[in-house]
């Protein structure tokens, strides 16, 4: 039995990281981040590097999509704003690291990586979506 609430962990692969061995869901990543009017003149895409299964993106309150395959990106044009930006990235594990805790023969059990490795960076675009 755990009794959980709110708080901070390092960032890492969570299945490394005592009772969350066998975890099976999501955890947040939050930051803020401050852009100028001169970097909001192009498109701006939020690329997430690589991640262990799959991550819902909000920024600024508002849901702005999934990254379910490679590679794990979207565009973010619409949802950022001059100075502050609040962004949050919920990543989700498999259901591999639960189904380890239970006891048959056919589960190989093993905990797989959860976590969201990146590097995450925001790229902006020039006008014909290169880079």
């Amino acid at each position: 039995k755990l009794t959980c609430e709110k708080g901070t962990i390092e960032t890492g692969d969570w299945s490394e990281m005592g009772v969350l061995k066998a975890y099976s869901g999501g955890l947040w990543y939050r930051k803020n981040i401050k852009l100028s009017r001169d970097q909001l003149n192009s498109n701006i895409k939020l690329e997430l590097g690589e991640i262990c299964a799959t991550a819902e993106i909000h920024i600024n309150g508002n849901f702005a999509g999934y990254c379910i395959h490679i590679p794990f990106e979207i565009d973010i044009t619409e949802f950022v704003r001059e100075g502050d930006n609040y962004f949050e990235i919920l990543v989700y594990s498999t259901l591999a690291n639960h189904y380890s805790t239970i006891p048959t023969p056919l589960i190989y059990r093993q905990s797989y990586e959860a976590v969201l490795i990146g590097p995450v960076k925001l790229i902006w675009m020039k006008g014909d979506g290169a880079d």
